[in-house]
């Protein structure tokens, strides 16, 4: 009540004289008087907040922190952090920050050394939530290196590296693949360090460094929290190294069994059982290995089904998504044994179902194909096509979007399987119904570019301009436009042009849409009418 309030606005007048106290003595260089002024203003703050609540000791706080604000020194660490937390929360962060720094020397000095670790550690926490995170960065990995055997130092290392990932600053981003492996080797075993080792091995992938990657993902404890996301780094490693050795003309097989066996071994138990109830994890890594076995073995196309199989014996609680890419590779393990009837069976099954259902199946389908050498992707595209015609009138039950995305999966198994004309033809149709589909009007240019004759690359060139003129400059799909008008001219033979577009491209966009567009735009460039002439006649 009144009583109260006036009983604390007196204590607050009490803590006013010995703040003005402190700050005399202080001035006099009367250092043994400011500490006891210092002590009893601390006393009496803790006296204020048992009492009155926090209402007071916050005003208390705020006389505090107006005096460690304008100068005034103290030595008495309790003050020193009441006035940082003052100071923070009413938005002066750089004196509380400040005030940190000073709290965390007097508590090393004072041989304190968790409050001065947990005072720094404040700091730089302070640094980060300004955004200053090259700065945090810094802070956070000097006080980790600082005290390494400190139980925080793992988590301050850790807050090294995400500040460091997100600096602006050029040298702290650099630093990001070193900061990564300096805490693997400083603290291995630290309850941070698996989160370090998804980290880089992400930062491995960008890089396509896939076996860095997969050592990586395997130094991941799989009974920890992180483990499910180890496997999907694990298995999506694995898959992009087998597609590149795959496009490079290299043999995958060494590989792709070594991938599936060691996916495989997180489903199977050692006499060779499979789970009868089934976790996320094992649920990935199943459908991961059954992917390997099904587009890159050559005789384990039973071995994908049993795991396929077991797997959505237990599919009750499973989300869609992985449902759906299951029943999608059972579907190919039984076709690839040569049981058509079978395979037919499960597809007329799933077709029974939502349309929904079916159109998840051909997405999947096509996911997989897009992936897999042209042996398996032809044989894909075939399921595609039978899926598709199974789906038949009800694809109109459909939102328009999926519509439109099962008609550019069909038209791609189309070309898959060889039936380039059948697919142009329905590629003009569907591009003539809708016109503002950009993904439609690019894949009926690309189909047109893939035509051999000087008609269809006349029509291509053209289709590429339009496309084009209506797209943002700069913008991916723009570059895509600039590229394929590029290769045009070049089949068409007006090379002078071709180099010409290529300089305009540049121009506009200097990084020509990133390394892979670069390394396309590189290689027409050094393609001649007379170059190709002089090899096509060797």
């Amino acid at each position: 009540g009144a009583a109260a309030d006036m009983t604390a606005d007196l204590e607050l007048a009490c803590l006013e004289s010995y703040v003005a106290a402190w700050q005399a003595a202080a001035k006099a260089k009367h250092s043994t008087e400011a500490a006891a002024r210092q002590e009893q203003a601390a006393e009496l703050i803790g006296e204020i907040d048992s009492r009155f609540g926090r209402y007071w000791s916050r005003r208390a706080e705020m006389l505090l922190a107006g005096s460690v604000a304008r100068g005034g020194g103290t030595e008495n660490l309790a003050v020193l952090v009441r006035a940082a937390e003052s100071l923070f929360r009413s938005g002066q962060f750089t004196q509380s920050l400040e005030a940190y720094d000073r709290a965390a020397r007097q508590a090393a000095a004072a041989n304190q050394p968790d409050a001065a670790f947990n005072h720094a550690f404040t700091a730089a926490a302070i640094e980060q939530q300004l955004k200053k995170h090259a700065a945090a960065a810094g802070r956070f990995r000097q006080l980790a290196l600082g005290a390494p055997r400190h139980n925080r130092a793992g988590e301050a290392h850790l807050a090294a590296i995400y500040n460091s990932a997100l600096a602006a600053d050029k040298n702290a981003a650099a630093a990001y693949d070193e900061l990564l492996r300096e805490h693997l080797a400083e603290w291995p075993r630290s309850p941070t360090a698996d989160q370090v080792r998804l980290w880089l091995g992400e930062l491995c992938e960008r890089e396509r460094g896939w076996s860095d990657a997969i050592d990586a993902y395997r130094g991941v404890r799989f009974d920890g929290p992180q483990a499910t996301a180890a496997v999907e780094g694990l298995a999506r490693s694995y898959r992009r190294w087998l597609a590149d050795l795959s496009a490079a003309g290299e043999a995958t097989a060494e590989t792709a069994a070594r991938a599936a066996k060691e996916l495989e071994a997180f489903v199977v138990n050692s006499r060779g059982d499979l789970p009868e109830r089934w976790s996320r994890l094992e649920r990935i890594a199943a459908v991961s290995a059954a992917t390997i076995y099904l587009t890159y073995g050559e005789h384990e196309f039973a071995r994908a089904e049993r795991l396929l199989r077991a797997a959505l014996n237990d599919a009750a609680d499973a989300p869609e998504e992985w449902r759906t890419t299951a029943q999608t590779l059972e579907v190919f393990a039984v076709a690839a044994q040569g049981q058509r009837a079978e395979a037919a069976k499960l597809l007329n099954d799933l077709a029974g179902g939502e349309p929904a259902q079916m159109f998840g199946l051909i997405e999947g389908l096509a996911k997989v194909a897009a992936q897999a050498p042209p042996k398996v992707a032809r044989e894909l595209a075939e399921l595609q096509l039978r899926a598709a015609k199974l789906l038949g009138d009800r694809l109109k039950e459909l939102p328009a979007d999926q519509q439109n995305s099962f008609r550019r999966a069909r038209l791609r198994a189309l070309v898959m399987i060889g039936r380039h004309a059948e697919a142009l033809q329905d590629a003009r149709k569907l591009a003539d119904e809708s016109p503002r589909d950009g993904q439609m009007q690019e894949q009926y240019a690309e189909l047109l570019l893939e035509s051999t004759d000087r008609a269809s690359q006349q029509a291509a060139l053209a289709k590429w301009r339009d496309i084009g003129r209506k797209t943002r400059q700069g913008s991916d799909r723009w570059v895509r436009a600039m590229y394929a008008q590029t290769l045009a001219l070049t089949n068409l033979g007006e090379q002078q042009q071709a180099e010409r577009l290529i300089k305009l491209t540049q121009a506009i966009s200097p990084e020509l849409g990133g390394p892979e567009m670069k390394s396309k735009f590189r290689a027409l460039a050094t393609r001649t009418p007379q170059r190709e002439s002089k090899s096509s006649s060797k």
